[in-house]
């Protein structure tokens, strides 16, 4: 396109997500499209939805959630945004949150676009009542575009919202300059350097990786070694257990990273063990991936549409600790393996999920959606 075209196109875009600073998928891919408007003939204005990167009392809280549909009204109002988009989870809390901002949206006559970063779209109608099932349904329907993570979920949503249902895939991207690596890594020394950077909750399969450690060290396994970097409500659940199963020589808990820090966990990482038991598409994965960090996952959410095993990762089943103590001893014998899928993993990352992938593909989803209300 030229650059003339591109200037007549000018749109300005009308973010909501949590806090920016905030450690959340959600978050995270909020900075990512900013990153991405570089890349565009677009104005970017975020507007803070969600508790995450706040401090309130309940009393706060309760009269934010109940005020911030008006505030939105007036935020529109204000910056009158060719398009609202809407990032959202399939979780009870966040799903109704948003759809009071997508109401108002539409009755502000936004076009709008809809994007659902976590849950399952059958597991998450099955849970609600058939009145408020087909409210839900109803609601998914008003958006301009629905964007979703997986080829998977863009079925499940086509299947439900209708075929003349405008449903697409975006998956997530991360912006792989920062990670500066060039060369596939090789095993150092003896030591097998595990890493988990995510949220600290027993679904993603944290406990199952401590498990799966001390299997390891009751078979005589000391060359492998686990940093936990992340924060979330089982952190106490997760320290509890480390010292039950006698295992703090061997699993350090950092805490929650970023910039710099987390740029170096995944420099000196040789193996990202994500063990959960469902998952959109992680940002954890697309940053193994850039680091070349060769993996160990299981086969839920988008996971198993973007990595091959044996190629990029080794699949485990979810809640399989021995399953997954196996693997790891696995990966951690194999250097010619390990060198050969961390080539590969920083293949992928090039070709497929560097952010002007992402800038391409919300390019076109944003102009096709513009002027349709």
């Amino acid at each position: 396109m030229s650059s003339a075209s591109r200037r007549s196109c000018h749109l300005t875009i009308l973010v909501l997500a949590p806090a920016l600073e905030a450690i959340s998928g959600v978050s995270e891919h909020a900075r990512q499209l900013m990153a991405a408007s570089s890349l565009l003939d677009m104005a970017f204005v975020h507007f803070q939805i969600g508790s995450e990167g706040r401090h309130e009392t309940t009393a706060e809280r309760i009269l934010r959630t109940i005020a911030s549909p008006i505030c939105l009204a007036f935020r529109i109002a204000s910056v009158r945004p060719h398009i609202v988009h809407i990032n959202t989870s399939l979780n009870q809390k966040a799903f109704w949150r948003d759809v009071a901002y997508l109401v108002v949206a539409k009755v502000c006559r936004c076009s709008v676009v809809y994007q659902v970063h976590g849950g399952t779209l059958g597991k998450f109608l099955f849970a609600l009542s058939r009145v408020a099932r087909r409210i839900a349904v109803r609601a998914m329907t008003l958006p301009n575009v629905v964007v979703v993570l997986s080829e998977k979920e863009r079925r499940r949503f086509v299947a439900t919202l209708g075929k003349d249902k405008k449903v697409v895939v975006i998956r997530n991207a991360v912006n792989i300059g920062q990670y500066g690596r060039q060369a596939a890594k090789q095993y150092q020394g003896t030591q097998r350097r595990i890493i988990y950077v995510g949220r600290l909750h027993r679904d993603k399969g944290v406990l199952d990786l401590l498990e799966a450690v001390s299997l390891l060290k009751s078979r005589g396994r000391t060359d492998v070694s686990v940093v936990i970097a992340g924060s979330g409500p089982h952190e106490d659940l997760i320290r509890s257990r480390i010292l039950e199963l006698g295992v703090q020589s061997e699993v350090q808990m950092i805490g929650a990273v970023r910039g710099a820090q987390k740029m170096a966990v995944w420099k000196d990482a040789d193996i990202f063990v994500l063990p959960s038991y469902h998952e959109g598409l992680p940002y954890a994965v697309l940053e193994s991936l850039a680091s070349g960090t060769p993996l160990i996952t299981t086969r839920v959410g988008a996971i198993p549409e973007i990595l091959e095993e044996g190629v990029h990762a080794l699949f485990v089943d979810p809640g399989q600790p021995v399953m997954l103590g196996k693997a790891i001893e696995r990966l951690a014998s194999d250097g010619d393996a390990f060198h050969r899928m961390s080539g590969e993993c920083l293949k992928r990352a090039q070709e497929e999920f560097g952010i002007e992938r992402l800038a391409h593909d919300i390019d076109i989803v944003y102009k096709g959606s513009c002027g349709s209300t």
